[in-house]
C-alpha cells in the first residue's frame, strides 16, 4: 500500500502468504513445486503452490498465489501469455465475477494440450493491483504503490462444478492479503 515503506510491505505480504491456511472446509492442501520454467517467467517476491484435495470426493484444485512488491515488469503477465509458452492452447476466455464479498473480479481460461496426453486445464486468475479501482485492473494503469498479487485456481473440467464453494472460502481466507496490496485504492 501506499503508506508503508517498500520494505515492511513486502515483509507483511510474505508473512500473510506463510499464513494462508492448509485447510478451507473440507479441502486439505499440500505444498507442490512450482514448475520451473513458470517460476522462472513469474519471478515473485512471494509464492505459494499448494494443492487442496476434498477429504471425501478426492477432487483437486491447484493455488498458485503470486506476490510481487514491484509488479510494474509484470503488468501484461496473466495466465493467457503465461500457458501458451508451457505448451498450452488457449481455447476460451471469460471474464468472471466471483462469489466473494470482496469486489473482486476474474477472468477463467480453458486451455488444452495434447502432450503427454490429452488434457484440459480451466484457470481461473485473479490480480490485484495496490491503487487499482477494480480488482482486474488493465497492464500499466497501476499509478500509485506497485504491490501485485496473482490468484490462479488451476482445476481439471470435471471438477468446475466444485469451484464457487472453494473459491469462495479461499478468496475470504485471502483477504487479508488482498486488502493488504489493494489498501492503497
Amino acid at each position: 500500500g501506499m503508506g508503508a515503506p517498500p520494505a515492511a510491505a513486502k515483509q507483511e505480504a510474505v508473512a500473510l502468504l506463510d499464513a494462508i491456511p492448509y485447510q478451507f472446509e473440507e479441502w486439505i492442501g499440500e505444498d507442490v513445486p512450482v514448475p520451473e520454467g513458470q517460476l522462472a517467467r513469474l519471478q515473485p517476491d512471494a509464492i505459494v503452490n499448494r494443492q487442496y484435495r476434498h477429504w471425501t470426493s478426492g477432487a483437486t484444485f491447484t493455488l498458485l498465489v503470486a506476490y510481487h512488491a514491484d509488479g510494474r515488469d509484470h503488468a501484461g503477465h496473466s495466465a493467457a501469455t503465461c500457458y501458451p509458452a508451457s505448451g498450452w492452447t488457449l481455447l476460451n476466455a471469460i471474464e468472471c465475477q466471483s462469489d466473494a464479498k470482496l469486489d473482486c473480479q476474474g477472468r477463467q481460461y480453458e486451455f488444452s494440450r495434447q502432450y503427454p496426453s490429452t488434457t484440459q486445464l480451466t484457470v481461473v486468475e485473479y490480480r490485484i493491483q495496490s491503487g487499482s479501482q477494480g480488482f482486474w485492473s488493465v497492464p500499466g494503469s497501476n499509478a500509485s504503490g506497485h504491490e501485485l498479487v496473482r490468484i490462479q485456481f488451476l482445476f481439471a473440467p470435471e471438477t468446475a462444478p466444485q469451484l464457487a464453494g472453494f473459491q469462495a472460502a479461499v478468496l475470504d481466507g485471502l483477504a487479508p492479503l488482498i486488502r493488504h496490496v489493494a489498501r492503497g485504492r
